[in-house]
């Protein structure tokens, strides 16, 4: 378990982090972005799903993406 690997990507490049949780009640997954400044705002919800692709449009886009789940009874 853990959160996905730390990876660079060049700009017009995509990305795909994939998670993966076992268990035998439905689960749902939420991928958020969280800016890497001082005055970054509150993270970001950008897909609800086990994949999450992005590509990022310039070179200076720094964000640290994470991942939660939640299993349902």
């Amino acid at each position: 378990t853990g959160q996905p690997a730390d990876v660079s990507v060049l700009p017009g490049v995509s990305a795909t982090f994939r998670v993966n949780v076992s268990g035998n009640v439905p689960i749902t997954y939420k991928w958020f972005r969280q800016g890497l400044t001082a005055n970054a705002p509150d993270p970001q919800l950008l897909s609800i799903g086990s994949n999450l692709t992005f590509t990022p449009k310039t070179g200076d886009e720094k964000y640290s993406y994470f991942v939660e789940y939640q299993f349902h009874e």
